[in-house]
This record gives C-alpha cells, sequence and structure tokens, in this order.
C-alpha cells in the first residue's frame, strides 16, 4: 500500500496509550474511585482504538471498496454474534476490533492480484493466504492487540483443520477466531464479486448448514442459522452507512460525557486533598500537646 509505515504510526502511539494504562492498572492499593477513574481512562482508549480502525479502514477503502465494506459488516457481525453468546464485554470489543480488522494483512498484496478480475494463479491464490500472517505481523507489535492479533491469525482456520495458517481445528482455533471465520464467509457469500455472483440469503443459510463441523464450527453456524432475523440485518450492503453513523454518534456522547466528569473528579480530589491537609493540620497539633519541645 505506499507508505504502510506512515499508516500504522497512529496505531503505535495509541496502543503506546493502552500500554501506559495497563501499567496503571496492575499497581495495587487504588481506591473505589481511582479504579473507576482507571476504568473510564481504558473506555477512553478503546474509543480511540475505534478511530483508528475508521481511519485505516479509509485508507483500503481507496484501494478496494469491497474489501473496506466487508470488514466493516464482519465486525459489527462478529460482535453481535460474541453478544449473543453472551461473552464479556471486554472480549465482545476484542472480537469487535479483529472483526473490523481481520483483513488488514491484504495492505501488502499489489493491486495486480487484489483488484484482479477472473481467477487467481496458484501462485497468486498463496500470495492471498499470507495475509493473515501479515495482519499478525503488523497487530501484534501493539501492545494490548495480543488476542486481537491471533483472532486475525486464525480467522482463516477450519473447523476440520483443513484451513490455514497453522491447519488448527476444532477448539484449537480461538474463540473470536471461529467467530470471524462464520461472518466473513457468510459475507463474501452474500457479496458480488468479479468472478462470481452473490448468493441468495437462503442459497447461503444451506451452505452455512451444510458446512457444520467442516469449515464451520457447528455451535456457531446453529446460532447464525437459529438467530437470521437478528443477524442477517448486520451482512446488509444498505445498512452499512447507518451503522458508521451510528458508532460515531455513540462515540461523540462518549467524548461530551469525558468533558464533564474529569471535571467532576478533579473537584473530589481538590475536596479530598483539602481534607487531608486539615488532618494532618490537626495531628500536627496534637503531636505538639504531647510532647512539647
Amino acid at each position: 500500500m505506499g507508505n504502510l509505515k506512515s499508516l500504522l504510526q497512529p496505531l503505535s502511539i495509541t496502543l503506546k496509550r493502552i500500554r501506559l494504562n495497563h501499567k496503571r492498572e496492575r499497581q495495587t492499593g487504588l481506591t473505589g474511585e481511582e479504579r473507576n477513574i482507571e476504568l473510564f481512562r481504558q473506555d477512553s482508549i478503546l474509543y480511540d482504538a475505534h478511530d483508528l480502525v475508521e481511519a485505516i479502514g479509509s485508507v483500503i477503502d481507496m484501494r478496494d471498496h469491497y474489501t473496506y465494506g466487508h470488514s466493516i459488516r464482519v465486525g459489527n457481525a462478529s460482535q453481535k454474534m460474541a453478544e449473543l453468546l453472551g461473552l464479556s464485554s471486554h472480549e465482545i470489543e476484542n472480537i469487535h476490533l479483529a472483526g473490523h480488522l481481520h483483513d488488514i494483512g491484504k495492505v501488502a498484496l499489489p493491486d495486480s492480484i487484489l483488484l484482479k478480475r477472473g481467477k487467481l494463479s496458484l501462485q497468486e491464490f498463496e500470495r492471498i493466504e499470507e495475509h493473515p500472517v501479515t495482519g499478525y505481523k503488523i497487530l501484534r507489535k501493539l501492545r494490548g492487540f495480543e488476542k486481537i492479533s491471533a483472532y486475525v491469525l486464525h480467522h482463516h482456520e477450519r473447523y476440520d483443520g483443513k484451513g490455514y495458517p497453522e491447519g488448527l481445528k476444532g477448539s484449537e482455533i480461538p474463540l473470536g477466531s471461529r467467530i470471524i471465520a462464520v461472518a466473513d464467509a457468510i459475507d463474501a457469500m452474500l457479496s458480488d464479486r468479479p468472478y462470481r455472483k452473490a448468493l441468495t440469503m437462503e442459497e447461503t443459510m444451506k451452505e452455512v448448514e451444510r458446512q457444520k463441523g467442516k469449515q464451520f464450527d457447528p455451535e456457531l453456524a446453529t446460532l447464525f442459522l437459529r438467530e437470521i432475523d437478528v443477524l442477517a440485518p448486520y451482512f446488509s450492503k444498505d445498512g452499512l452507512e447507518s451503522s458508521l453513523q451510528e458508532e460515531r454518534n455513540l462515540k461523540y456522547q462518549h467524548r461530551e460525557n469525558t468533558k464533564i466528569q474529569p471535571q467532576e473528579h478533579t473537584k473530589r480530589m481538590c475536596r479530598s486533598s483539602q481534607i487531608q491537609t486539615i488532618q494532618r493540620e490537626q495531628a500536627h497539633t496534637r503531636q505538639k500537646r504531647t510532647f512539647p519541645a
């Protein structure tokens, strides 16, 4: 993609902040109020990460509009599947971000392969298969993205062990990767490509049923088929822009809230400091009375 290093620089800056936040979180002896502030900072950093994902997506969109829209749909659909599974909010966000970034390794592919209309040669397909490893190498350098990079690395593994890059099988494949693999394949089936027309939703459902225990984790395939009414809109091309706008609105609302909370925290800290000063003065006075010079 041109200057890949400049693309990754803002990610590196943000992940330095995440590393600092993790260091703070490990500190012992935090009061309840201090813990709330740390959690608040984590939330702010998470929204910064979403900003970076959107920025990277915009750069990818300049080269390949399909990959950009596909990544957003996969990220959002993966997030919803994770929610339906009842995973923790932190894990849901990891899967959401990994879904958005699952094809980031394609930035290293030449246009002659990425944008080729028609069938790929064996050598070209082998280059395509490198993108999970490339994506992993990009993201693993960013502290705080350990799980996200692993999910990206394994999103083309198959439940039967016939996938790539490592041929993992069943539960050896991280759950986040198994979720993204389902969302990735479904969106690809529902999309027009230069070499074939999109499948209908009915045809896609039949293929998902057929691939239970083969390409897909059978429980996740069953989840998709059972919750089709809930999940189908996440693969809609028409709903892409509204989904983006919803995320922008949430981030704006969050930032408006952050303008208030730090001020309130500062006031509380000032009051706490004043109380501590008074207590020290009182203790000093008592000490002088007990032990006269």
